[in-house]
């Protein structure tokens, strides 16, 4: 069942609130909607780190160069659509990663004993949908963002010890967690051919906390302006907390690197 605290409730009562107000306040709005698909690849670095009871079981960093040996699969891609002022906005987002590690001589007290084997399995989606507010009404100029990001996890934890039988102790966590975001995002254009935008918004609800970082640069293929290549940087960080079977699993995910895509608009 989702987890919804004040904060998420707060956050889609104003989402509702200010998209039944859009409409009756657009008054440049123009008579179609203008919408765009961009199908993209993160190539990025992820770091993950895994405590139970206070204990670091895992700290994983995994470089994108190592990422395609523990990557196991991938998808993502942004949906957005616009109307004069009002917009909305739509973000998914699948990852499947798994790693092993072995357990070096110094370690924190209480982790698995020195030589043990730890395999980590994080499958996440990450889903998001909401609506933006420019305050300028033009093509270019600054974003009121506002939405709810659901993120769905199974995170499988297998400790093997050095010592035979080599038992394996598993550990097991499948939270599904509800945020509402609120943020800014500026639109900008370089001459004829050029565009970016900047992104920064704060999360929680579900999670401890989740900030999300972006700075893409857009270039036009040809006139029509109907396809365009995206690149640009974007950083994630996710602090989650959940209790299972009386352990307090918390896990703290950061995502960043190097995006790529491709835009269609119509």
């Amino acid at each position: 069942m989702w987890n919804m605290n004040l904060w998420t409730k707060i956050t889609i009562v104003a989402a509702l609130g200010i998209c039944l107000w859009l409409p009756a306040a657009e008054t440049q709005a123009a008579n179609s909607w203008e919408w765009s698909v961009t199908p993209y690849l993160w190539t990025t670095s992820i770091g993950a780190t895994v405590k139970e009871n206070g204990v670091v079981i895992s700290d994983n960093d995994v470089a994108f160069s190592d990422l395609f040996s523990n990557l196991d699969f991938a998808f993502a891609f942004h949906a957005e659509g616009r109307r004069g002022r009002a917009g909305l906005l739509f973000d998914f987002f699948y990852v499947d990663l798994s790693n092993s590690e072995t357990v070096p001589e110094h370690q924190d007290p209480g982790s698995p004993p020195p030589g043990s084997v730890v395999d980590l399995d994080i499958e996440q989606l990450i889903l998001e949908g909401g609506g933006f507010y420019r305050l300028s009404g033009e093509e270019t100029g600054l974003d009121l963002l506002f939405g709810l990001r659901w993120i769905g996890m199974d995170e499988v934890i297998n400790v093997t010890l050095p010592l035979p039988p080599n038992p394996t102790k598993t550990q097991k966590s499948s939270p599904n967690l509800t945020d509402g975001f609120l943020g800014l995002r500026y639109v900008g254009q370089i001459g004829n051919k050029w565009g970016y935008s900047i992104r920064g918004d704060v999360a929680t609800g579900g999670t401890e906390l989740t900030l999300n970082g972006q700075a893409f640069f857009k270039y036009q293929i040809g006139q029509s302006g109907k396809y365009g290549l995206l690149l640009g940087y974007r950083y994630m960080n996710l602090e989650l907390k959940e209790r299972v079977e009386g352990v307090d699993i918390e896990t703290d995910l950061t995502y960043s690197g190097p995006v790529f895509g491709f835009m269609f608009k119509w």
